[in-house]
């Protein structure tokens, strides 16, 4: 995260929002837009979501089989929408290697 990397929450219900997200997010100087599903606010287009540096889609008590308008969208920002560009930058680590744990 750095400062004006874009991140998009996706918040689904009024009382589970982004609380500490927000502000780690923030704190790095990262632009954070928060989205409500709840309120009617829409979706980027799922090609935008390539350009984002993150993004965090929160729960609900709904199920991603429920028939609600937006989830259909929300589903849309999904697999053929990723790898998003910061992907590509993002390395596999491995723990290090601490040794054997068999007796002597």
């Amino acid at each position: 995260m750095g400062t004006g990397d874009p991140w998009l929450l996706v918040q689904h219900v009024a009382f589970e929002g982004p609380g500490t997200i927000a502000t780690a997010v923030t704190g790095s100087g990262a632009d954070l837009t928060v989205l409500r599903m709840d309120r009617g606010d829409p979706l980027p287009p799922p090609a935008a979501v390539s350009d984002l540096a993150g993004l965090v889609v929160m729960g609900g008590p709904m199920s991603v089989h429920e028939d609600l308008a937006w989830l259909a969208d929300e589903r849309a920002l999904g697999p053929s929408s990723w790898p998003p560009r910061w992907a590509h930058r993002s390395r596999r680590v491995r723990p290090p290697n601490t040794g054997s744990a068999r007796s002597t």
